[in-house]
């Protein structure tokens, strides 16, 4: 996968009901060295990134997440799985994902497992998935790095409240989210830089806080402390 590129559309946490759907029409199968053109054209938002499998050359095209498209051939079989994230201007965000069979060497690739359903404010699995995605990225620098920086963000959040001075649920996703990609894109070139954070850790992060449908900023601090507490 390729390497980190900051943008304000990979926000981490989707949690109100915004308006923003992220949607790939592609072809499910190809021939080796027919041309698969994926597109965003049902997708809903203002921002949107493609993340491009490793091993085949891509080429995209528009501006916006409604008119975006990317465009591959390649003579190698095989499976090759693409991410759409879009995201709009209060932090929303979803993300979608389509394999495209090339040839006929994966006839059925396997189903992706159906997310777990949650419950509102129990953040114990995001904690688990926050540490174990951590640390299978074996890049101990930046996990340490980020809960230097992510972990006085939540105390300051958890000391407004306590003092009835709360920020709005937008403005704790944006000191959150802002904290987080200054940190990801201080990292150095080299392995950690090249370390795959966005997907192995932000996105299954940013996917249960999604499907927890956090409404209040309380709660949404909560969900942010699990994510650091996942860190130590």
């Amino acid at each position: 996968m390729k390497p980190f590129l900051t943008l304000a559309i990979w926000s981490l946490c989707s949690v109100a009901f915004a308006q923003v759907e992220a949607i790939i029409v592609a072809p499910d199968k190809a021939l080796p060295g027919e041309l698969v053109v994926l597109n965003s054209s049902k997708s809903k938002g203002d921002n949107h990134k493609w993340i491009t499998p490793e091993g085949i050359s891509t080429a995209q095209a528009g501006c916006t997440a409604i008119d975006s498209q990317v465009f591959f051939a390649t003579p190698r079989a095989g499976s090759y799985t693409f991410y759409l994230i879009v995201s709009d201007k209060t932090a929303a965000i979803d993300y979608a994902k389509h394999t495209v069979v090339i040839g006929d060497s994966v006839i059925n690739p396997p189903k992706p497992e159906p997310p777990p359903v949650t419950q509102p404010g129990d953040f114990a699995k995001l904690t688990q998935i926050s540490r174990a995605n951590s640390l299978a990225l074996n890049d101990p620098k930046t996990r340490a790095s980020l809960l230097a920086s992510l972990k006085p963000v939540v105390a300051q959040l958890k000391s407004l409240c306590d003092s009835n001075q709360c920020p709005t649920l937008a403005a704790a996703q944006s000191r959150f989210i802002g904290t987080m990609e200054a940190v990801l894109l201080a990292r150095p070139r080299g392995e950690s830089r090249d370390a795959n954070w966005e997907e192995v850790w932000r996105l299954p992060n940013a996917k249960f806080i999604s499907d927890s449908k956090i409404t209040s900023v309380t709660t949404g601090i909560a969900a942010y402390d699990a994510i650091v507490k996942g860190l130590e």
